[in-house]
């Protein structure tokens, strides 16, 4: 994964979190995606690669988490998407480690 794809992805998290607090109202599984997306950017402009698979995993967790929790459609999808990318990035870090 470069750090174009990084970083879009992080971006994309925030996006998505912002539409999980203001449109969904939900507010517990949205602060852990926050504050693991935080984790992961920090993780990323260090260039620690364990921490960042570490956040990866976790990110990946949550989006499961809330994938069994959503009843709205376009959120569902979503987080659909987003958990496929969060895959994809393990995957290629995984190759790294």
């Amino acid at each position: 994964m470069n750090e174009q794809n990084i970083m879009k992805f992080i971006c994309e998290l925030i996006k998505f979190y912002k539409t999980l607090v203001f449109s969904a109202k939900e507010f517990v599984i949205s602060k852990r995606i926050i504050k693991v997306t935080v984790s992961l950017g920090s993780c990323f402009s260090g260039q620690n690669k364990e921490e960042m698979y570490a956040s990866c995993i976790e990110i990946e967790f949550w989006l499961k988490v809330l994938m069994t929790l959503i009843d709205e459609h376009e959120l569902y999808e979503k987080t659909c998407e987003l958990c496929k990318q969060t895959q994809e990035i393990i995957k290629s870090m995984e190759d790294l480690l």
